[in-house]
C-alpha cells in the first residue's frame, strides 16, 4: 500500500511540473507572437488625378494573405513582423501599386486610375414598370 501510495505522489509530481512547465513556455511564445507584430505601417491611399481618398482599397503584404482595406477617409493601419515590407494597394478600376513601406512611417500612396478596364464593365438590369409611372 505505501509503493503504491508513494508511486501515485511521484505521478501527481511529474505531472503538476509538466503542466506548469508547459504553461510557462506556451505563455512566453505567445509574448513572442505579440512583439513579432509590434510594427505598424499606416498611411493614406488617393486618388492620383483628383486627390481624393479612395474608400475599400485592399492593402496587403506582398506574398502572403496579410492585409486590411482602407476606411472611410482612405486610411489604412497595418502590422508588420519585419523592418521593411512590400505592400500592394488594390482597387477595381486602379492600376496596382507595390510600394516597400518601413515600420513606424506614414506611408502615402497615389493610385493611377485604368480607364480600359472600366470600359469592360456591364451593367444589366431587369425589371418591369408601368408607361404612366415612367413618363
Amino acid at each position: 500500500m505505501f509503493y503504491r501510495t508513494q508511486k501515485l505522489k511521484q505521478t501527481w509530481l511529474i505531472l503538476t511540473v509538466l503542466c506548469c512547465l508547459s504553461l510557462t513556455i506556451s505563455k512566453a511564445s505567445v509574448s513572442c507572437l505579440g512583439f513579432l507584430h509590434d510594427k505598424q505601417v499606416s498611411g493614406r491611399v488617393y486618388d492620383a488625378e483628383t486627390g481624393e481618398s479612395l474608400v475599400g482599397v485592399n492593402i496587403i503584404i506582398k506574398g502572403t494573405l496579410h492585409g486590411t482595406v482602407t476606411d472611410i477617409d482612405g486610411k489604412f493601419s497595418l502590422s508588420i513582423t519585419e523592418e521593411k515590407v512590400m505592400i500592394q494597394a488594390s482597387f477595381i478600376g486602379y492600376v496596382t501599386e507595390e510600394i516597400i513601406a518601413v515600420a513606424g512611417s506614414n506611408t502615402d500612396i497615389y493610385l493611377l486610375p485604368r480607364y480600359e478596364e472600366l470600359q469592360e464593365i456591364v451593367v444589366i438590369g431587369y425589371g418591369t414598370q408601368k408607361e404612366r409611372n415612367i413618363t
